[in-house]
């Protein structure tokens, strides 16, 4: 996906220019970026996924009441905890703790 949004690699250039200079090291500023833009392709794909699937009358909030419904408590223990709600499938909501979860990982590799 990088390949495709910069085939000559203008925004990697600048990119690893940039995170270099926060202390990154190299490598791992460019295995930074290609992380964040690959996560970033998958999640709008998955949303464009889930946008047709609430379309037919799916969706990845339906899937979740589904596996709520089907499975004791005992076994999904774990799931249950986390409390999901309608408002946690939104794009908005789910973005938000996506590129902060996304973001996080990256800052905690600075100076590795």
């Amino acid at each position: 996906s990088q390949s495709a949004m910069d085939p000559k690699y203008e925004i990697l250039e600048y990119v690893v220019g940039v995170l270099t200079s926060f202390g990154f090291a190299p490598k791992m500023a460019a295995f930074s970026y290609y992380h964040l833009i690959n996560s970033l392709v998958g999640f709008i794909y998955s949303q464009i996924r889930d946008d047709e699937e609430k379309a037919r009358g799916g969706g990845r909030f339906i899937d979740y009441q589904r596996c709520v419904a089907t499975f004791g408590k005992d076994d999904i223990k774990h799931i249950l905890s986390c409390n999901l709600t309608l408002d946690d499938f939104e794009t908005e909501a789910a973005f938000e703790v996506f590129l902060t979860i996304t973001l996080d990982g990256i800052l905690a590799q600075l100076n590795t």
